[in-house]
């Protein structure tokens, strides 16, 4: 035969604290955190439009990568479609990354353009030309 249970006195259990549940505090204290379990929950492909998006932003702002066609184009390319295909495949927060993710890269991609087209135009207003 087993032997019984021991009771534990009323007073034991009230004296336990209370847990607080842990989505609470991540949300008040730690935002970066919350980022971070959103990114871990996305797909694959979702995550590498994310980099290929990023590149093509550094490659803007660093000015010696600016004008690399063949490293500009590919990497605005790839990241839009991704983000294209992807965006019709999920749902919730990762759809709108994905949508706000193309509309970035397309604005990018114009004002690059844009400003090569400046650029262009300078040279072309140089007085060595006109000469």
């Amino acid at each position: 035969m087993a032997a019984p249970k021991k009771k534990t006195p009323a007073k034991a259990k009230a004296a336990k604290p209370r847990a607080v549940p842990k989505t609470a505090l991540a949300k008040k204290d730690d935002p970066v955190q919350d980022i971070v379990s959103t990114l871990q929950g996305f797909q694959l492909h979702t995550l590498i439009a994310l980099g290929l998006a990023v590149a093509f932003l550094v490659f803007q702002l660093v000015p010696d990568l600016r004008y690399i066609w063949w490293l500009n184009i590919p990497a605005a390319a790839a990241s839009g479609y991704i983000f294209w295909r992807q965006d019709a495949n999920v749902k919730g927060v990762e759809a709108k990354v994905c949508r706000y993710g193309l509309f970035t890269v397309a604005a990018l991609f114009l004002w690059r353009d844009i400003y090569l087209s400046n650029q262009l135009n300078e040279l072309q207003n140089w007085d060595i030309f006109t000469n």
